[in-house]
C-alpha cells in the first residue's frame, strides 16, 4: 500500500549533515540542490552568518554559514552548499559534510537541552538521538524567514551589507 509506513518512521525525509564538530538533520523536501565546491561571492571578510552569495539558474541566492566562520574562499571551496527553497525565501547553507538520507522517528525527537548548539537555537526544533549518535534537528523554513526578516539587505532589521565592501 503506498504511503504506509512501519510505526511512525519516516523513510528518508531527512537530510543528515555535519556543520564543525556537530551533527544536523534538516527536511528533505525543502532541499532543492545540493552544490559541491561552491564558488561564492563574498560579502565581505568580516565573520558572520551571511558571507556571499551563489549565482545559480534559480538567480542570486544569500549563502549563511551557520557557525559564523571567517570567509576564507580556499576553504569554502572544500565545503558543500545546500540550497533549501520555499515560497518566499530560497537559502545555501554552507555545510562540511553530508551525511546520509535518514528516517526520523517523529516521536523521538527530544527538546532541546540547556548548552551551546553550535548554531542559533532559535532556528533548532530539537534534538535526536540516532543509532548512538546526537543530531540537532534545523528548522530551514524559519532559517530562511528569520534571515529574510533580520538580516537580509531588503529585509525589516539590520542589514548586513551596510558598510561592507564587497571583495
Amino acid at each position: 500500500m503506498t504511503g504506509s509506513y512501519e510505526g511512525n518512521i519516516i523513510p528518508r525525509t531527512h537530510l543528515a549533515l555535519r556543520l564543525g564538530e556537530r551533527k544536523y538533520v534538516c527536511d528533505l523536501v525543502s532541499v532543492q540542490e545540493i552544490v559541491l565546491y561552491p564558488d561564492i561571492d563574498p560579502i565581505g571578510s568580516d565573520p558572520g552568518t551571511f558571507i556571499g552569495t551563489f549565482d545559480s539558474a534559480r538567480g542570486s541566492i544569500p549563502v549563511l554559514d551557520l557557525l559564523g566562520r571567517p570567509f576564507d574562499a580556499e576553504s569554502i571551496r572544500k565545503k558543500i552548499l545546500v540550497i533549501a527553497g520555499f515560497p518566499a525565501h530560497t537559502i545555501g547553507i554552507l555545510v562540511d559534510e553530508l551525511l546520509e538520507n535518514m528516517g526520523i522517528e517523529l516521536s523521538s525527537v527530544l527538546p532541546l537541552p540547556a548548552g551551546a548548539y553550535g548554531v542559533s537555537y532559535e532556528i533548532l526544533q530539537g534534538v535526536i538521538d540516532f543509532d548512538e549518535e546526537t543530531y540537532y534537528l534545523i528548522n530551514l523554513e524559519r532559517l530562511a524567514t528569520t534571515w529574510q526578516d533580520e538580516f537580509h539587505p531588503a529585509g525589516k532589521g539590520k542589514k548586513v551589507s551596510e558598510g561592507k565592501e564587497r571583495t
